[in-house]
């Protein structure tokens, strides 16, 4: 089995939950064969990389808040839309994306997002 699938499983793993609860920093970076990513709730995240995922069309669910993100890197990849539960990431403050075509965020009419540093190609 590639990393690709190791991170996505890794996450789903029940018997990592204690461990997850303090992750800082996840990386997804250049998994080129990362088609989706399971939902997360991550309390103590702050940054999250996802950039280089060249299959990836769908940002993960966000189950319920996470107020300790502040970086969110998306860079080159194929993602098209936000799922509502962005709005989740309250501290969000930077968000690269860079290279990324057709970024819609759904229900964006309902979801005032602020950032301090936003990235585009």
């Amino acid at each position: 089995m590639n990393r690709n699938h190791n991170i996505a499983k890794f996450i789903y793993n029940s018997s990592f939950d204690g461990f997850l609860e303090k992750l800082k920093i996840l990386s997804a970076f250049n998994c080129r064969k990362l088609k989706s990513f399971p939902p997360i709730k991550l309390t103590s995240l702050k940054l999250l990389t996802l950039s280089f995922c060249d299959s990836l069309e769908s940002f993960p669910e966000i189950l319920g808040k996470m107020e300790n993100v502040t970086q969110l890197c998306l860079e080159n990849t194929p993602i098209k839309k936000f799922p509502l539960s962005f709005q989740n990431l309250t501290k969000l403050q930077e968000l690269r994306l860079g290279y990324s075509k057709e970024l819609r965020i759904r229900g964006c009419d309902a979801v005032m997002l602020q950032f301090s540093f936003v990235t585009f190609p």
